[in-house]
């Protein structure tokens, strides 16, 4: 956008810029056009007429000095004969001038009466005998001749003067114009600086500054870290990431996360308060604080309060969300490095790998980086690229892990896990490369193969006369809101010919509970298509038991957390048998997951829990393992 506005004004200006020297040209041209017909034809009309008026004056002079005998005869004949000659060349000129045809006639008549006067003066005064009264006569019939071609003078005169006036105002019009025009074009070239000045800072605040919340970005910060490294300034870097961003994402959609976001920076923005701490936006939901000590309990204490003022769930637009913090920091030390730059990322790249740490723990808390983190995200990014091809190259496997009835152990489902098998690596636990999947986005399409290579082998097996029994499968977060999960559940069973009853999905309580209604559509939909739904990790989150009674699911697993240490905790005993007899009464059965003893198997049998999963039974099994456990159970 601003691209466009700044090539708009730049044709706009060259568009003006050309127009105003078009007419700058035009009034100049025209002012040029004026003096020339003043010069070429005013100014001389002007000139004649005062040398005709001479001229007739010169005549009329002679006329009385030779009435008076002061000029003799070949004086004045010699003197009348030129100023013939001159008014004859005058009154051609005045003819080319383009004045009046009536003017120019009426000019020649009078100065014709005049000669006759002056021939027949000059013929009296000539006589033998002088009859000085025809010569009186003649004489006084001169000056009023001589007014009448000054009346025609004037006219000729006044009508060049009017012309004169016009060519000045035409010539005053032209020169305004051109001032005009340079005046607007230089306030348009002043106006264009002033737009230039204006959108430089514009692009400046944009290239400095995120737009959303104002706060400085990750150019600020390197701009600051290179000062910080030339006086040798110490202190910590903090990068802070809202947690669950992606969940809230796929829950609420773009534009109600957005807000989210800028409430996570007004709340962090008010946490910091009048402190020299800066704060600096690097991502959607990432943040980096930058701390003037090197104290590592001044970073401590920072960390708490922040964490500790975002326990509070944020609120938008209706939806109560929870935002907690994943917080790493790293040193600034003053000797860091020569290369500012490069030390700066250094420094955001320690940091992240510190909250990375965070956020795979869970998140909601802080670390401090180590070079063991260093070397931990150098194998993340290097298992991701890996992890890219492990599906298309066939790296990936399941492991199957029996769910059995409580009372008699019969064999009643199992659990699809993944595996992954790296070609040089050998391999790899779930723990360390489905964190890697779920950052990078590729657990959907690992999901969608785990969910196809299921059905597929359980179709295989029951098609092989086993007895049929329900294969569950795992959904994340990513694929439970992809938006085609309904079709790549369709797509998985007609393509390996599988019941939906042979198949049970499992989501965690926490996927539940970001949108309860929109969840709540999605199963249904899932359910009447036959397919049995279990709610995973149960008694880990904050559900609610109003909204449990409305989703429609068929079992809840019980998670290990509250089955590892019993039965000699007695706190997860109690809550193990509450969530079963809450199960029971919503009319819900039940799976304790982690069962790895008699004692634990005992009391979820006087529990009431319907079946075990666990290493008591059976660890995960390859296929080919499983095969035989499967058939030793019939």
């Amino acid at each position: 956008m601003l691209r466009r506005i700044i090539n708009v004004t730049f044709l706009l200006v060259l568009a003006a810029g050309v127009a105003g020297s078009f007419l700058i040209a035009y009034w100049g041209d025209s002012v040029q056009k004026v003096n020339r017909t003043f010069i070429s034809e005013k100014l001389p009309l002007s000139q004649r007429i005062g040398e005709l008026r001479g001229v007739i004056a010169d005549q009329e002079r002679i006329l009385y000095e030779y009435y008076s005998f002061t000029a003799s005869r070949e004086s004045f004949q010699s003197q009348r004969i030129l100023n013939g000659k001159r008014l004859a060349d005058i009154v051609e000129a005045l003819v080319k001038d383009s004045i009046s045809l009536e003017q120019v006639v009426e000019l020649r008549s009078r100065l014709a009466e005049l000669e006759e006067l002056s021939s027949a003066l000059s013929d009296t005064l000539s006589s033998k005998v002088v009859n000085w009264d025809v010569a009186r006569a003649i004489l006084s019939r001169v000056k009023p001749k001589v007014r009448q071609i000054e009346g025609v003078l004037s006219a000729i005169s006044s009508a060049n003067q009017q012309a004169v006036d016009s060519l000045g105002v035409k010539s005053q019009r032209g020169i305004s114009n051109m001032v005009y025009s340079v005046i607007g074009f230089s306030i348009l070239i002043f106006g264009l600086a002033l737009f230039v000045a204006y959108y430089i800072r514009v692009i400046n605040r944009q290239a400095f500054f995120d737009p959303s919340t104002g706060l400085p970005n990750q150019y600020s910060f390197h701009d600051e870290l290179k000062a910080a490294f030339k006086h040798r300034r110490t202190g910590a870097i903090m990068m802070i990431v809202a947690d669950r961003e992606q969940e809230i994402f796929a829950s609420i959609g773009a534009v109600k996360t957005a807000d989210w976001q800028i409430q996570i920076a007004r709340r962090l923005e008010t946490a910091i308060g009048g402190t020299d701490e800066v704060l600096y936006r690097f991502a959607s939901n990432a943040f980096v604080l930058v701390c003037w000590s090197s104290d590592l309990s001044d970073s401590q204490r920072r960390s708490a309060q922040l964490l500790q003022d975002t326990q509070q769930p944020l609120k938008v637009d209706g939806h109560e969300l929870l935002s907690t913090l994943s917080i790493g920091a790293a040193f600034i030390d003053s000797n860091f490095g020569i290369d500012a730059a490069d030390s700066a990322n250094d420094l955001v790249q320690r940091a992240a790998s510190a909250c990375n740490q965070v956020r795979r723990a869970g998140g909601n808390g802080f670390a401090v980086y180590d070079e063991a983190m260093g070397r931990t995200a150098d194998n993340a990014l290097h298992l991701a690229t890996d992890l890219q091809h492990a599906v298309e190259n066939g790296e990936l496997l399941l492991h199957y892990q029996p769910k059995v009835d409580t009372a008699s152990g019969r064999l009643l489902g199992m659990e699809a896990l993944v595996r992954w098998m790296h070609p040089k690596r050998g391999m790899i636990s779930p723990m360390e490369f489905v964190p890697v999947a779920e950052d990078t986005g590729l657990i959907v399409s690992i999901g969608r193969w785990v969910l196809r290579e299921a059905c597929r082998q359980n179709a295989e097996w029951q098609r092989a006369g086993l007895r049929p029994v329900r294969v569950a499968v795992n959904l994340s977060a990513r694929q439970f809101r992809s938006g085609d999960l309904l079709e790549e559940i369709d797509a998985a069973l007609s393509d390996m010919s599988l019941p939906a009853s042979s198949l049970e999905l499992e989501i965690t309580e926490s996927m539940v509970m970001d949108d309860p209604e929109g969840v709540i559509n999605l199963l249904g939909k899932i359910r009447d298509r036959g397919i049995h739904l279990s709610l995973d990790d149960f008694g880990t989150g904050h559900s609610s038991l109003a909204y449990l009674r409305r989703f429609p699911i068929d079992c809840v697993k019980i998670d290990r957390a509250f089955i590892k240490d019993t039965p000699g905790n007695t706190d997860d005993v109690v809550i193990a048998k509450t969530i079963v007899a809450m199960a029971k009464s919503l009319g819900l059965s039940t799976v304790a997951e982690g069962v790895e003893t008699a004692e634990q198997l005992e009391l979820l049998k006087s529990m009431g829990c319907d079946q075990i999963q666990g290493y008591f039974f059976s660890r995960p099994l390859p296929a080919i393992d499983f095969l035989a456990f499967y058939k030793a159970n019939l």
